[in-house]
């Protein structure tokens, strides 16, 4: 199985930066909560329901639309705890899955930046859990 980027940028010490509270490990969980979070938020085939039949599958409260919806509401609020200027960084690194195509004066910004997008996903999901105030 291939190494997504953001488990290389891990594996280099890329994810060493940023907030001294939190481990490099803790924003490569981050990065993948917040990938799989993506990739749960998208209707891809959601089947017509028919609500005229009894449901008989152990009290699920909502239908798939609505679970989605619900899911594309959590992964758009992670998303917006992320400052719009390191935004797009995450979405290439993380939801692209492609490698940065930056100078190499200008790499520590970029770790620097990733890292910040990366500590902002981790106290979002930390709180989210009641980890964190």
């Amino acid at each position: 199985m291939e190494k997504s980027v953001l488990e290389k940028y891990y594996q280099k010490g890329w994810l060493k930066k940023g907030n001294t509270n939190l481990s490099a490990e803790e924003r490569l969980y981050a990065g993948y909560v917040f990938y799989k979070s993506y990739v749960k938020s998208h209707v891809l085939s959601v089947g017509v329901i028919d609500f005229e039949k009894p449901a008989v599958d152990g009290g699920v409260l909502f239908n798939s639309v609505e679970s989605k919806i619900g899911l594309r509401d959590y992964f758009l609020r992670a998303y917006e705890t992320v400052p719009k200027n390191l935004r797009p960084l995450l979405e290439i690194v993380i939801l692209k899955n492609q490698p940065l195509e930056v100078p190499k004066n200008d790499l520590p910004l970029f770790k620097a930046m990733l890292c910040g997008g990366l500590d902002a996903l981790a106290i979002f999901y930390m709180k989210e859990a009641g980890y964190a105030k």
